[in-house]
């Protein structure tokens, strides 16, 4: 599983945006991604989160390619293509094949 952080700031202040919605889906689709807290899994996280005080967000989610949509007051952006991989399961995978 990867495992993704980031942070909304906002334009222009670079100051934090608690409260904001993330919406994780597979990419090209409406199709919400399951998220986990953990990279053992477990009980799934909720499909928007919201950021924290510092404006941060974190999750795991299987190996593969999504969308992000965040949402704050009136404005919505969108970040589309993100390839997630784990670094050390891909490692681990060429390892075997050598």
């Amino acid at each position: 599983m990867y495992h993704r952080t980031n942070a909304i700031l906002r334009r222009g202040t670079g100051l934090a945006v608690p409260g904001a919605k993330v919406r994780v889906t597979l990419h090209g689709t409406t199709t919400l991604a399951t998220l986990y807290g953990s990279n053992a899994g477990g009980t799934p996280l909720p499909n928007p989160l919201t950021t924290d005080a510092d404006g941060e967000y974190r999750y795991y989610v299987a190996d593969g390619v999504y969308d992000e949509e965040v949402q704050y007051g009136s404005i919505t952006e969108k970040e589309v293509y993100l390839q997630l991989y784990d670094l050390g399961s891909i490692v681990s995978q060429l390892t075997q094949l050598i």
